[in-house]
């Protein structure tokens, strides 16, 4: 296999091999263009996370986007695509973190409040499923609760089923 020897050509094997649909050896030539040259890290990273994420890897493309967050403490793109990450695996803290730290960066005109709208709305219907599960898992739990004491009390019990049957009750 060809190793070339300078980030440059790494580079330019990487995105040759992306544009031929090779994927792993697009990945593969990008992170030796990191290793050859490490001030190209926030650049390629990020391309190398969007990569993961194709691929449906979604640890390795936070690895990759926090690898370049790391590298331009600036960018805000690799914090959006972090926040992408982060509610696709449910983890909506640190997608929050993470939007939270760049809106104020971004200009009122800046394509990326169609992202954020995108993102915000995600967190939103990720809440209300928590709430809703958390609500349900309450009930369950009363419920349990609930027939856990009427099945120790045979009197409760009796009472119990009168109001759900007429023709035992004992008034009727």
């Amino acid at each position: 296999s060809l190793v070339p020897r300078s980030a440059y050509y790494s580079e330019l094997l990487g995105r040759t091999q992306l544009a031929g649909q090779q994927i792993d050896g697009a990945i593969a030539s990008l992170e030796q263009a990191i290793t050859l040259a490490p001030a190209e890290t926030a650049r390629l990273a990020f391309t190398i996370g969007a990569l993961r994420e194709r691929q449906d890897k979604p640890v390795e493309a936070r690895a990759s986007y926090e690898r370049e967050a790391t590298a331009d403490t600036s960018a805000i793109p690799p914090r959006l695509a972090l926040a992408r990450v982060h509610l696709r695996a449910d983890r909506l803290d640190d997608a929050k973190r993470r939007l939270d730290e760049v809106r104020p960066r971004v200009p009122a005109e800046g394509g990326e409040h169609a992202v954020f709208a995108q993102l915000d709305a995600r967190v939103a219907a990720l809440e209300a499923e928590r709430e809703a599960k958390r609500r349900a898992e309450a009930e369950r739990a009363v419920v349990a609760m609930r027939d856990q004491i009427l099945g120790s009390s045979p009197i409760l019990a009796l009472l119990n089923g009168m109001g759900r049957d007429s023709s035992a009750s004992i008034w009727g």
